[in-house]
């Protein structure tokens, strides 16, 4: 029989027939839709970071910048641009405080095992600033390490040279500063101590500190006061009085008129006692390591926490004490008088040197200028005046000299 031609409309017939894909296409595409999407960035981790906390007493810590630089900072900044303070945030109903608070700087750091890293030879690796304008408050040099990786944090608080690891109990702490390595105290004459901060006697005791070879240290971050670490030194604890008419007193006058930015930045007077000054102290105290240091007056009467401690600036009273020398310095070379026969029958060399601070002064000699044409050294002697003296042959003429000097506890050599 013969097969029948197949009908025209058939092809368009087929196109409405259910139908579907074979698995081996639905899985095709599925693959290829799964590879569009692998194309989808990646989360980036975010960078270390160091925050560091501040505090202040006088409650004015937001008004501070932290300006920092070094190696592993992501974002060096300018003196006129520091990060900027970070204030907590109140939850909310809270009442608005009065107390001061703690801020934070965030700083944003460079991993060591990044390709942005890059070390130099003498640069810090983390140093960092805490200012308003051109007033520091604290500084911190080559915080970090290149093997620190992570997020770190440290706690500052103003006029307290720690550096904190984790937040410290601020009620025992100085409410003051209290950095030895700043001098803020001035002796301004004789007998009377200008002090950078208010004194209330009936709150606050203030002392000298003097140490003959030096070593003075305020220690438990400055809850134990000051102390000395060099267990052979002679130190004296000298009560100073506060001097209810400031600078009105006559000799506090007198240093006024001589120092009128220390009277005019409101400093305290504070004298020594006068037992001290009739026993002529003043010029064994100016060969010491000094300091000032203020405590709390409990209410029993005892010395209770630390609030100021500081260094002692001593011109002043080492110009009161010592000013009047008006005689010979430096070489001096007598040659004989040779006058018909009588007179002196040798030369001499006399050397002075006025060092009234000095513990110890000595003279070196070479007999040529370089440091191998050393020949001997000789002790100088001190006299009531600041100066020291010695005396040799006239075989000194000519040679070249040095002095060695010893001040407190810090020996070093001066042309």
């Amino acid at each position: 029989m013969a097969r029948a031609a197949p009908q025209t409309g058939h092809s368009i017939h087929l196109q409405h027939l259910p139908y579907r894909v074979p698995s081996s296409r639905r899985r095709k595409r599925a693959v290829a839709i799964a590879s569009f999407d692998d194309t989808a960035p990646a989360v980036t981790e975010p960078k270390p970071k160091l925050t560091v906390h501040y505090y202040r007493h006088a409650g004015d810590a937001a008004t501070f910048g932290l300006h920092v630089w070094g190696t592993r900072v992501a974002h060096a900044t300018s003196w006129d641009a520091p990060v900027g303070a970070a204030v907590p945030e109140l939850p909310p109903g809270a009442a608005v405080s009065t107390e001061p608070t703690w801020v934070s700087f965030e700083v944003p750091l460079l991993d060591p095992s990044s390709d942005a890293f890059v070390a130099k030879t003498g640069d810090p690796s983390l140093s960092f600033i805490v200012h308003r304008g051109d007033e520091q408050c604290a500084k911190v040099e080559n915080f970090l390490g290149d093997a620190d990786h992570g997020d770190r944090a440290v706690w500052i608080v103003a006029g307290n040279p720690a550096v904190f690891s984790e937040p410290p109990d601020l009620s025992k702490l100085p409410t003051g500063e209290t950095d030895l390595g700043k001098a803020r105290a001035i002796w301004v004459s004789e007998g009377c101590f200008a002090l950078p901060f208010s004194v209330d006697p009936s709150k606050v005791f203030v002392e000298l500190v003097a140490s003959s070879d030096g070593g003075l240290v305020i220690t438990d971050n400055g809850a134990g006061g000051v102390v000395c670490e060099n267990g052979g030194s002679d130190v004296r604890y000298i009560p100073l009085e506060i001097d209810s008419a400031n600078w009105s007193s006559p000799d506090a006058g007198e240093a006024g008129d001589k120092y009128p930015h220390v009277r005019a930045a409101g400093y305290a007077i504070a004298r020594l006692p006068a037992a001290y000054l009739e026993q002529n102290y003043a010029p064994w105290l100016l060969k010491c390591q000094l300091a000032v240091q203020a405590k709390d007056v409990t209410p029993d009467g005892r010395h209770g926490r630390l609030r100021e401690a500081t260094s002692v600036q001593t011109h002043g009273a080492v110009d009161d004490v010592f000013g009047g020398y008006a005689g010979p310095l430096g070489v001096e070379i007598k040659k004989p008088k040779n006058f018909g026969g009588f007179g002196d029958a040798e030369s001499s060399v006399t050397i002075r040197l006025w060092a009234p601070t000095a513990r110890d002064v000595s003279l070196r000699v070479f007999r040529g200028p370089d440091w191998g044409d050393h020949e001997f050294e000789v002790p100088m002697n001190e006299t009531a005046d600041g100066v020291w003296v010695v005396e040799g042959p006239a075989e000194w003429e000519g040679k070249y000299y040095q002095y060695v000097v010893s001040i407190s506890h810090l020996p070093h050599s001066a042309d």
